[in-house]
């Protein structure tokens, strides 16, 4: 079977290929899981949004804004990855891979994928792999006081978890 794991973005086209893809069997995203349109709703877009400031930037001045704001984040997102703050937002996405083993690594102090968004996208997940009975493929892990940042726990439990699996 096919393992894959991505660290931020890349742990976000993880859950979204792994989402729609069968051949993915094991899933790793790490700091990654979240929801976009929480950060939106919630005023806690500015660090995903700070990863690609200069984009946010171009963009608010050619939709006539004179700062970036929440409006013209929403657009850039939905420009770059279409529905990302919707249908495709990933407490929607994440549900549809159970019941393969997933492993899903937050950090406390992430302001990229803040906590209280990686944690609805957990909580979905949970729902899913509760409703096929599969919550021994499942498993979530939050790190305390860290930013966002890959760490080595990460890696270990990552290693880990692929080991378990594959």
């Amino acid at each position: 079977g096919i393992g894959m794991m991505g660290v931020s973005m890349g742990g976000i086209e993880t859950w979204m290929a792994a989402s729609v893809d069968p051949r993915i069997k094991v899933t790793v995203p790490i700091i990654a899981a979240q929801s976009f349109n929480w950060s939106l709703e919630n005023n806690k877009w500015q660090g995903r949004a700070g990863t690609i400031q200069a984009t946010h930037q171009q963009a608010a001045k050619d939709l006539g804004d004179a700062a970036v704001n929440k409006e013209n984040v929403k657009k850039v997102w939905d420009k770059v990855i279409p529905g990302i703050t919707g249908e495709f937002d990933c407490p929607s996405m994440i549900r549809i891979f159970a019941p393969r083993p997933l492993l899903l690594l937050s950090n406390e102090k992430d302001l990229n994928c803040p906590l209280r968004g990686a944690l609805l996208a957990f909580d979905a997940a949970t729902g899913a792999y509760r409703s096929k009975n599969a919550l021994d493929k499942l498993k979530t892990n939050v790190t305390p006081n860290e930013p966002h940042r890959l760490t080595p726990g990460h890696v270990v439990m990552t290693v880990d978890w692929f080991v378990k699996w594959l």
